[in-house]
């Protein structure tokens, strides 16, 4: 009994020490202890406490239950002193050492969960960055990719980055990529004068920094760095990043404080320094900012040039078709209604490439002002009843507010409800779509509903997304172009409202969205947007 006692304490110091020493076995190691294992942050040290507390008590579980095992299975009695207590602590042993790691990783993940701490592997984040920035094919797609490989390792809330145009050596805020946080929240216009003096110090700033600088230094003559402090705090960024390609300032990146409060690592500044070289390597290799400034250029002025002869064919068109006007053949006006529908078709269309092409240039303009959304929808019900008719489908609508003035652009908000009514349209075979305004708080919600072909719950994430269409054997003959809902989002998000979709395959959809409520004394004030 003794023997087996000092046997057990052998084996489990055996099993312990070959455990540690694979844990352990970290470049890690080479860097400061205090530093790399971040041995004074309470947060880790309760974490680590408890997930090695667990996986002791399931080591010595392990242990009980295996040499329990072969002892009522293979008999006390009848073996030999080498089957009954050296094969199941070397079986044991083996268990709970190829266990070990495995366990230990889950347990750290379910922690991280409630903890947001979490460690992560530099070299998986960087090669999974590679697959992801190996496809990009426009800038946006790459620096997405980039803050979305920073915020899932180092658990942010959220990034942002403002792209810039750099023209007479002025940098100007060009657009801006958002993950995690609404463009709303930008409530403060990122000033040329902020993009200069990032352009100026050509190194991160921390706001922690910059404020205790102002503090320290009261009579400071840099009016800037006053200003960078006060549009981060706005924002609610812990730092920014100034982005540089070939000396040239492409944009700013932006990041807000970890989700725990940790301050960040040695190991964080790292991983951002090799991300950012990566990313820029990319962008560098592929000519991104180039083709992303080239093609949008291109977009727009083909855009204009087809704008101009599209609006003089349905003109002269619409002339023809007006009775007051001349009187056609029954046949050519038949013919004539399909060339001018077709010319409608092709002004849109036009329109919707000159707004993608004005939305990824930043210069998307809003002018809010005070107007009826109550009227604005029966004038679009009136545009659309027509395309209704053809379907043999009915467009309800009901107001169900008592003050239906709302605060935005009356053009773009005409846009919005065109495209949302006739989706539901183009989608139905039969029916009533449905159009209700109704107030929640302190904005107006607008809901189309259909109950037409309806979506599956894996396209819902790309619905919003740029030339997206739903792939279904009954769309496969309804013409689109994927812009619509794209420029809708842009548009309502502006004007600092929401847009949602409820849907189910076979049963139809919900699109609504909100718009701010008019106030009191509003109605002579004009506000200009731009992204």
């Amino acid at each position: 009994m003794l023997w087996n006692n000092y046997l057990f304490i052998i084996v489990f110091l055996f099993t312990a020490i070959l455990v540690l020493l694979v844990y352990f076995k970290n470049p890690r190691k080479k860097s400061n202890p205090i530093i790399a294992h971040q041995l004074f942050n309470i947060r880790i040290i309760t974490k680590k406490i408890f997930i090695y507390s667990i996986l002791l008590a399931l080591a010595l579980t392990v242990y009980v239950a295996i040499v329990l095992g072969f002892t009522i299975f293979i008999g006390a009695e009848n073996r030999s002193f080498y089957l009954r207590d050296f094969i199941p602590n070397i079986v044991a042993t083996i268990a709970i050492a190829f266990g070990f790691e495995p366990i230990r990783r889950k347990l750290e993940k379910i922690t991280d969960k409630f903890s947001f701490v979490g460690q992560y592997d530099l070299g998986e984040v960087t090669r999974q960055l590679g697959v992801s920035l190996a496809s990009s094919t426009s800038l946006s797609e790459a620096l997405r990719s980039m803050m979305e490989a920073l915020i899932k390792a180092m658990r942010l809330e959220f990034s942002i980055f403002f792209i810039l145009n750099n023209e007479q050596n002025e940098a100007k805020n060009n657009r801006i990529e958002v993950i995690g946080a609404p463009k709303e929240k930008l409530v403060e216009p990122f000033s040329e004068k902020l993009a200069t003096y990032f352009k100026a110090l050509q190194e991160p700033i921390i706001r922690e920094e910059l404020e205790r600088d102002i503090r320290e230094n009261k009579k400071i003559k840099e009016v800037a760095k006053g200003k960078a402090a006060i549009f981060m705090r706005s924002i609610s960024v812990a730092m920014a990043l100034p982005v540089f390609i070939k000396g040239k300032l492409i944009g700013i990146m932006m990041m807000p404080e970890k989700k725990s409060g940790d301050v960040f690592s040695a190991q964080d500044w790292r991983l951002v320094s090799i991300v950012l070289l990566q990313t820029v390597s990319i962008i560098e290799r592929k000519h991104l900012c180039e083709e992303d400034q080239m093609k949008s250029e291109f977009v727009s002025i083909a855009s204009h040039e087809l704008l101009t002869p599209t609006a003089v064919i349905e003109g002269y068109l619409s002339m023809i078709l007006d009775e007051n006007f001349v009187k056609v053949d029954p046949v050519v006006q038949k013919y004539l209604t399909r060339a001018y529908a077709s010319s409608q078709r092709l002004s849109r269309l036009v329109k919707d490439l000159l707004n993608v092409s004005s939305i990824e240039s930043g210069k998307l303009t809003i002018i809010s002002k005070r107007f009826n959304l109550k009227e604005l929808v029966k004038s679009v019900q009136e545009e659309v009843q027509l395309k209704a008719l053809e379907k043999n489908l009915k467009i309800k609508f009901v107001a169900n507010v008592k003050d239906p003035n709302v605060w935005a652009d009356p053009e773009r908000i005409h846009q919005v409800v065109y495209n949302l009514v006739s989706n539901a349209i183009k989608y139905s075979k039969t029916g009533t779509i449905k159009i209700e305004l109704s107030e929640e708080n302190e904005f107006i919600k607008t809901s189309v509903r259909d109950f037409g072909i309806g979506m599956s719950k894996k396209e819902l994430p790309h619905l919003f997304e740029k030339f997206f269409r739903a792939q279904t054997p009954e769309t496969t003959d309804i013409q689109g172009t994927g812009l619509g809902l794209y420029i809708s989002k842009n548009i309502i998000d502006l004007s600092g409202g929401k847009i949602n979709v409820k849907t189910k395959y076979g049963k139809g959809s919900v699109f609504s969205f909100t718009l701010p409520k008019d106030k009191p004394g509003d109605d002579t004030k004009m506000m200009q947007t731009k992204i």
